[in-house]
């Protein structure tokens, strides 16, 4: 393999990556990976349930929940993206989101919006 081949293998995203599939708006939904972190998101499409972020996260889980995997993603990516976590199930995931900035919008289904809007 030469250096160049290498070189693109490093800069371009993983095709099951967040970042691959935020580029590419072919794909509406996909299971994604990010450091330690499975998810699975969808794109939001405008007038879908009212929702107003640009993904809809429906699942994540971490490899070992606790550690910062879903604060490293939400740091790299929400200043590019608005995220809305869907049918959150644990008590401590929701008091997590209402700490990092997202409101409690849906408290039936447990569906929490990031109030931050992004830079872009």
């Amino acid at each position: 393999m030469t250096l160049s081949r290498v070189d693109a293998m490093m800069l371009k995203p993983r095709r099951d990556s967040f970042a691959y599939f935020a580029e590419h708006t072919d794909f509406g939904n996909m299971w994604c990976y990010s450091d330690g972190l499975k998810l699975y998101v969808r794109r939001t499409h405008a007038g879908y349930q009212d929702i107003r972020g640009d993904f809809q996260i429906a699942n994540v889980s971490a490899r070992k929940p606790g550690t910062g995997a879903f604060t490293a993603f939400l740091q790299r990516w929400r200043p590019k993206y608005r995220f809305y976590v869907e049918n959150v199930c644990t008590d401590r995931f929701a008091a997590y989101l209402t700490r990092a900035g997202f409101e409690c919008v849906d408290t039936r289904n447990r569906c929490y919006l990031d109030k931050q809007v992004p830079d872009v």
